[in-house]
């Protein structure tokens, strides 16, 4: 999936394993495209470039993304809430 649908400012492919005893809800699948760029220049060509993020936020998780992996995580064993109470 891409953290661009949850906020980043770059396309990040992220790879989820989910695992739990029902089936996870919806997440959002679509690719927004990024308005900055990680890493290296575009090798497609200098009009294919975007601004370069820094390294912090390239690296950054965006806080709806973070909430949505945390939601599911509780959600693949409902009975860990109570247990955990």
């Amino acid at each position: 999936m891409w953290q661009s649908a949850y906020g980043h400012r770059a396309n990040k492919a992220t790879w989820l394993y989910y695992v739990g005893e029902r089936a996870p809800f919806q997440l959002r699948w679509e690719r927004p495209v990024g308005s900055h760029q990680v890493g290296f220049h575009d090798q497609r060509g200098k009009a294919r470039n975007k601004p370069t993020l820094n390294k912090r936020e390239a690296n950054a998780t965006p806080p709806d993304f973070r909430d949505t992996l945390i939601a599911l995580a509780l959600w693949s064993y409902p009975q860990a809430l109570s247990l955990a109470a």
